[in-house]
């Protein structure tokens, strides 16, 4: 399982032309509704047969193997949501951005893929604008400053909480994950819909979700010192690191894993993952942003049970309703938990249906920053007893 999380300096600076971005972002955002959905039926329906363009070529992320082990760190049954698409290549989604992920010798390099059409970039609403997930960027920065004019009504509203709160301007010392959530918090207060697709987004995004604002070589310098058992094995496990998961996504993954095995595990994730937004196929193999709230809550009982999730087909379904019925939503009350302490955070997600002490522990570790968690099953239990 993944250890600790590695220290980087995000890259600042600003863009030539900062209007392109924007148009770029909106198109690939607010096409029409129903046209949207039409297009994405018509997606799933030919996932065989869809391709999938690259936004850009291999990026490096600037990570040692010893900071990230993708071998060490992906498949591990911390998520079940990334697939071996080539040699040594994972493919994978992170908040609403494809990547395919593979380790050279040196560094992690990436490549972020997307399936926006040209024609789709004809389809541009100035009544929404950017939402969840998108990392406030030097980039992004620029363009609201410089282009104004293609915000939406509420910009002025938007300048004003960028002056009060430090939304765009956050300090570059704030980790991704500060970021993102301050992303988030200005998205909610302006009921944004969809997501930019931006490369530098993307990229604290993917390095939010690794954690790579910690250095594991910093965080197991003491218990090398402090444990013979522990120096002898690290050099086996060096880049092995606890993932930054977003936390509605490892709340009903680790649903499904309760009393099971990890193929089914993944066949039941994928199903779930089916019913969200089509990003693209990779080696002919169909990807999606995990589904929201209100996509989930379509999915009935009898679903699931005829789709094999068996019991827990109830739970989830029950988890849903009960997520909706949090004040300022399921998905702010999930973020909130990252404050708490351990305790109370396993006690309110013990509150939901399904989720015992063990499945708790999972998804505060995996997502919820509780980086103190133990999940402990069986196995775990055999091995303290040895």
């Amino acid at each position: 399982m993944a250890t600790g999380s590695s220290a980087v300096s995000f890259r600042t600076g600003t863009i030539s032309n900062p209007g392109i971005l924007i148009r770029r972002s909106l198109a690939a955002c607010f096409a029409n509704k129903e046209e949207r959905i039409a297009r994405e039926q018509l997606k799933r329906d030919n996932s065989s047969n869809e391709k999938t363009t690259a936004a850009h070529s291999w990026k490096r992320l600037g990570v040692d193997i010893s900071e990230l082990s993708l071998a060490l760190t992906l498949p591990t049954g911390q998520s079940f949501r990334w697939k071996l698409t080539g040699k040594d290549e994972y493919t994978g989604v992170v908040d609403k951005y494809l990547f395919t992920l593979r380790q050279t010798s040196t560094d992690v390099e990436y490549m972020l893929h997307y399936t926006c059409a040209s024609e789709e970039c004809c389809n541009i609403s100035y009544g929404h604008h950017c939402s969840s997930y998108v990392s406030p960027t030097d980039e992004v920065n620029a363009s609201v400053t410089a282009h104004p004019e293609l915000l939406p009504n509420n910009a002025s509203t938007a300048r004003s909480v960028n002056t009060k709160q430090s939304i765009f301007t956050s300090s570059y010392g704030q980790s991704a994950g500060q970021h993102r959530e301050n992303a988030i918090h200005l998205c909610q207060m302006h009921g944004a819909q969809s997501c930019c697709i931006c490369l530098s987004c993307a990229e604290v995004s993917l390095k939010d979700y690794f954690n790579l604002d910690k250095s594991l070589e910093k965080l197991w310098a003491p218990f090398i010192a402090a444990d013979k058992r522990f120096a002898a094995l690290a050099p086996y496990m060096k880049g092995a690191r606890l993932l930054r998961q977003h936390p509605l996504e490892c709340l009903f993954q680790f649903i499904c894993s309760s009393n099971n095995h990890i193929q089914r595990i993944t066949q039941m994730v994928d199903y779930l993952a089916s019913h969200g937004t089509f990003l693209g196929s990779v080696s002919g193999i169909p990807f999606h942003a995990f589904p929201t709230l209100e996509a989930l809550a379509k999915i009935t009982e009898g679903e699931l049970r005829k789709a094999g999730f068996g019991y827990r087909a109830k739970y989830i379904v029950g988890t849903v309703k009960e997520l909706q019925m949090k004040e300022g939503g399921g998905q702010r009350w999930l973020n909130s938990l990252r404050s708490n302490t351990l305790e109370d955070t396993y006690k309110q997600l013990c509150s939901l249906p399904g989720i015992g002490p063990k499945v708790a522990a999972c998804i505060a570790l995996f997502s919820l920053d509780q980086h103190h968690a133990i999940p402990v099953d069986t196995h775990v239990w055999q091995v303290r007893n040895t």
